[in-house]
């Protein structure tokens, strides 16, 4: 609905004002997911905070990336699990994502 929407969006911009954990800490948005055969299903999430990934806490973008860049053969064959505040997860399979 509509206002679950703007509640989402306001919640969103009050991250700005809320104390950090960590001093490089970043609140990482989902904005939009672009419709991919890797990521099928996923193409209406929009605006979610991301928590974890791979169940581990998220600090920043930069710390996203670091995780992502670890994927190596050993464990190309998992899944890349996205969980957001909201409950909400992406579940995609890492070889096609990372091929993708």
């Amino acid at each position: 609905s509509n206002f679950e929407r703007w509640d989402n969006e306001f919640r969103l911009l009050s991250l700005m004002n809320q104390p950090k954990s960590y001093p490089d800490e970043e609140v990482v948005i989902l904005t939009q997911v672009i419709a991919h055969n890797c990521n099928i299903g996923y193409d209406s999430y929009s605006n979610l905070q991301l928590n974890s990934f791979n169940g581990v806490k998220i600090i920043n973008l930069k710390h996203l990336k670091t995780l992502i860049d670890k994927i190596d053969d050993d464990n190309i064959d998992k899944h890349l699990v996205f969980e957001f505040i909201n409950h909400r997860m992406i579940i995609l399979d890492t070889k096609l994502a990372i091929d993708s």
